[in-house]
């Protein structure tokens, strides 16, 4: 390898993860000067690791220029009673009761990697643990947890995490994005969507909740989506801060990006019910995005109170200020399932959520992305009707068509959307069983439209899709891929 010339070692260690990279610097003089580590992404959090990191990267005059995305993690750890050896726990001891779910919450981790730490350390290393390794027990992840839980308090009660935040919005040059997400933890401990520097410093064993915010299906759910912002906006604490900074930011972030990677979870609906102070925000940086990615909680499936939010006015008052908008996606947490037997007149509130999208303010707009809607047939034709005639691409995942079927409203789309310019790329995705699993249908479409035969089929049963069109994918994992039917 060393006989190869500087540029062509340069050329094929920049196809290798970090990972790889530091163990090639590590060979010689000459591997190190040809090998360039990756900071394009960086992360932060109320954690002393995340934070270390982040202005390690800020300070390296080489580092800090190749960072393009900045990511706040806003799952927190909560607060477990510490389980006293030799102390009996009973379940009528509410006092007790979340250390008994931490234990629960760690069984569960193991199960889904074989029952055993060892199958633990496997899934982080990619190796079995060695033979002098020791292996962290309950008690060991319960105090390692505390620890992390009390550092966390401190930085946020010394709001050590905002100013570096603010810090690094300055510092790093060419950065282009931000996002906020619920789900660095998630699949779950084992396989977590984003490897921040706290998480992959974690012992190879260590065992614990995985942290997931902002009231998603469970923990309390309902009670907080019925109760006003001002009341529950703390548990979206990173939404505020990560908001308010960029409009405090003296240069011009161009993406912003709420990550809940389709789940079934987000921001709370109750911040669009008047201009509370989050809405502000967003409103002012709206003048400045060419990227926004939202997601709502719309609330409890019996009501789904956020739709109604979503129409009332004030949140397409906000993004008409986008007027440089290039990308869109509006994501809910509502389920197909959820919606099914509700009648035409709670539907109706339920359809005008099409309305928050002001389309006319947005002429550069290339990419749009609907996902966990429910929609009328005529409203949403109505609605795409009225796209700039530059858009390239639309997106409809889990879209529930309230008086037709998704075979019906592809002829619709194929007789009465004209667009000027040349026909958008149009994607559908349908959940399966396994939630974060969808049938996905590009080219099919695409086919469809220039002529093919419809992927989707009349039934009795709902959309029903012809056999051997779509392609299975799942949402946690990128590499998944396989034919439907």
């Amino acid at each position: 390898m060393l006989i190869l010339p500087d540029e062509l070692l340069c050329l094929i260690t920049s196809h290798l993860p970090n990972r790889d990279i530091k163990n090639v610097r590590l060979a010689n003089k000459r591997l190190r000067s040809t090998s360039t580590l990756r900071f394009e992404r960086v992360f932060l959090s109320p954690s002393y690791k995340n934070i270390e990191v982040l202005r390690a990267i800020a300070e390296h005059i080489e580092f800090r220029n190749q960072v393009k995305e900045l990511v706040y993690d806003d799952a927190r750890f909560a607060k477990y009673t510490v389980w006293r050896e030799g102390e009996v726990l009973h379940e009528w001891e509410d006092e007790r009761k979340p250390t008994s779910e931490f234990l629960l919450k760690c069984e569960k981790n193991l199960s889904l990697v074989g029952g055993h730490v060892a199958g633990l350390v496997r899934a982080r290393t990619g190796a079995d643990p060695k033979p002098d390794e020791v292996l962290m027990e309950f008690d060991d992840n319960v105090a390692l947890y505390q620890r992390l839980y009390e550092e966390q308090q401190e930085i946020i009660d010394q709001g050590l995490d905002v100013s570096a935040l603010g810090d690094a919005l300055l510092a790093f040059p060419s950065l282009e994005r931000v996002t906020l997400t619920s789900e660095a933890h998630q699949l779950g401990i084992h396989a977590p969507r984003y490897p921040t520097p706290l998480i992959k410093s974690f012992p190879p064993s260590f065992n614990y909740p995985a942290p997931w915010p902002w009231s998603g299906r469970f923990d309390d759910h309902n009670a907080i989506s019925v109760k006003p912002w001002v009341e529950v906006k703390n548990c979206w604490r990173g939404f505020s801060l990560v908001l308010q900074e960029l409009t405090n930011c003296e240069r011009r972030i161009p993406a912003f990006t709420i990550d809940v990677n389709r789940n079934t979870t987000g921001i709370a609906h109750q911040f669009l019910v008047r201009r509370s102070p989050e809405l502000v925000n967003l409103e002012k940086i709206c003048e400045n995005l060419e990227r926004l990615d939202l997601a709502i909680n719309i609330g409890q499936c019996d009501t789904f109170n956020g739709f109604r939010h979503l129409a009332s006015g004030h949140l397409r008052h906000a993004l008409s200020k986008a007027i440089r908008l290039r990308y869109f996606s509006l994501h809910t947490s509502a389920l197909a399932r959820d919606i099914k037997g509700f009648g035409d007149s709670m539907a109706d509130d339920f359809t005008d959520a099409l309305r928050s999208i002001p389309l006319e303010s947005w002429p550069n707009l290339r990419h749009l992305t609907l996902s966990h809607f429910l929609v009328r047939s005529e409203n949403l034709l109505r609605f795409l009707s009225q796209l700039p005639p530059g858009i390239s691409s639309l997106e409809f995942v889990d879209i529930k068509i309230l008086d037709m079927q998704w075979a019906e409203l592809l002829e619709q789309f194929k007789t009465r959307l004209h667009y000027e310019g040349r026909k958008p790329h149009i994607a559908i995705a349908l959940s399966q069983e396994v939630a974060s699993r969808k049938i996905w249908m590009r080219s099919e479409i695409a086919r469809f439209m220039d002529g093919g035969e419809n992927p989707f089929v009349v039934s009795s049963s709902g959309n029903e899709i012809r056999r051997g069109f779509g392609t299975v994918r799942d949402d946690f994992d990128e590499s998944f891929e396989e034919p439907w039917g």
